[in-house]
């Protein structure tokens, strides 16, 4: 079995929200909603996930920047946005989705993501992880 149907699997048999396998071997599951996930990892060492394959729910610009910043080498997804598929075509990141929609909306399907308003006007993986991060630091 591939890294990412083994990936796909695990994330839809144990209602992960996102799943990271490398060499047939899990190296990070999250039950976490939205970019925390990938970014839990990241700052918890921003090598672990070099090279993985990445099933996860939804990928929005924000995460795909994320999986850039991780180093992440090819992403299964669910649901993608075209600014996120835009920045993982971009970083040459191979992608397989069932669903791609021109935005990702917030969860109460009122507005966009507030991920993907915080992204909107950035195109560096470096300065969306520093505006990521600071969002989410703050919402604590």
């Amino acid at each position: 079995m591939k890294d990412l149907e083994m990936a796909v699997r695990i994330l839809k048999e144990n209602e992960y929200t996102c799943v990271a396998v490398k060499d047939q071997e899990i190296i990070y599951t999250s039950k976490e909603r939205g970019v925390k996930p990938i970014l839990q990892a990241i700052e918890n060492d921003r090598l672990c996930l070099k090279g993985t394959v990445l099933a996860d729910k939804v990928i929005g610009k924000a995460a795909a920047f994320l999986a850039v910043c991780g180093g992440i080498r090819e992403i299964y997804t669910d649901v993608i946005s075209e600014n996120g598929k835009a920045v993982l075509e971009k970083y040459q990141i191979s992608v397989q989705y069932n669903k791609s929609v021109s935005v990702i909306i917030n969860r109460k399907g009122t507005d966009l993501c507030p991920m993907e308003k915080l992204t909107s006007n950035i195109e560096s993986p470096e300065e969306a992880l520093e505006a990521i991060k600071g969002f989410i630091n703050a919402q604590k």
